[in-house]
């Protein structure tokens, strides 16, 4: 990981930073803190939800784009896989989109095929 991607993960941990929550009433900041603590920890249904629709503005990008950033990364079907499988978890119709469309990325090459690169030995 990246020092700049560790320094973005960690302020993310403690958003809503203390200027902020400054801005809100105590009740609403301790709010607003617990609600984005449930999405952090997709405690709930809703929090599920919310993640798995967090999730999907990416994949989109990468798909309209032809896989722009996953070409320049080398990324492989099992990283977008593994990265965004919790969408299924809050939204299993949506989960079914998206494997459609990590499947064509795989077929057009926007995604490497892991699974050819584990062909057994002879």
């Amino acid at each position: 990981m990246t020092p700049l991607r560790a320094r973005r993960n960690a302020s993310a941990k403690r958003w809503p930073p203390s200027a902020s929550s400054r801005l809100l009433p105590v009740d609403q900041a301790r709010e607003l803190r617990a609600l984005w603590e449930e999405f952090e920890a997709r405690q709930s249904p809703e929090a599920r939800y919310a993640a798995a629709l967090d999730r999907i503005q990416p994949v989109l990008l990468n798909f309209h784009t032809q896989g722009v950033s996953w070409r320049e990364h080398d990324v492989t079907r099992a990283q977008v896989i593994a990265r965004n499988g919790h969408i299924a978890a809050g939204a299993p119709r949506l989960w079914e989109y998206v494997e459609g469309l990590i499947e064509e990325a795989t077929a057009r090459g926007w995604l490497r095929d892991d699974r050819r690169d584990t062909a057994p030995a002879s």
